[in-house]
């Protein structure tokens, strides 16, 4: 059913989707799943470095760290919280974006499926970081959510 959705991307995240807010959430969050799912698909050597295509565990992570914010959101307060971009980087692992009003937070997820994150609040000379490697699931959805749904 809705999880089919997924499937089609090649992509299939580790979390249920359901059945009652699945199709609008799969409808807001589709085109960052449709990225995430492209990209698993660049060829190695993409950036003429020699950088690896994203794992299956990076992308798998992804997947899941979107659908996670995405249906927590959805199902608390009505909205959804989309990634503004994601990229992939040069080892094999996925960089995924939100922003909020006062705040961003890149995620990177590493090509063993481990999450790291950067946040980045204010800006110019002004601006604070908080960055960390090796982090929790839920501590990434916690810290996403307080920056893109503050």
């Amino acid at each position: 059913m809705v999880t089919e959705q997924y499937r089609k991307h090649g992509v299939t995240p580790s979390v249920a989707v359901s059945p009652t807010s699945g199709t609008a959430t799969i409808a807001g969050i589709e085109p960052a799943l449709t990225r995430i799912a492209e990209m698993a698909h660049i060829p190695a050597n993409w950036d003429g470095a020699g950088a690896v295509p994203p794992t299956g565990p990076a992308v798998a992570e992804a997947c899941r760290l979107i659908v996670a914010l995405a249906e927590r959101e959805h199902q608390t307060v009505g909205r959804w919280i989309v990634p503004l971009t994601s990229s992939p980087i040069a080892d094999g692992g996925l960089q995924v974006e939100w922003g909020g009003p006062d705040a961003r937070i890149e995620v990177q997820c590493a090509p063993d499926g481990s999450f790291g994150y950067l946040i980045v609040r204010g800006t110019g000379g002004a601006a604070d970081y908080e960055e960390a490697d090796d982090v929790a699931f839920e501590t990434v959805v916690r810290l996403v959510t307080t920056v893109a749904a503050p």
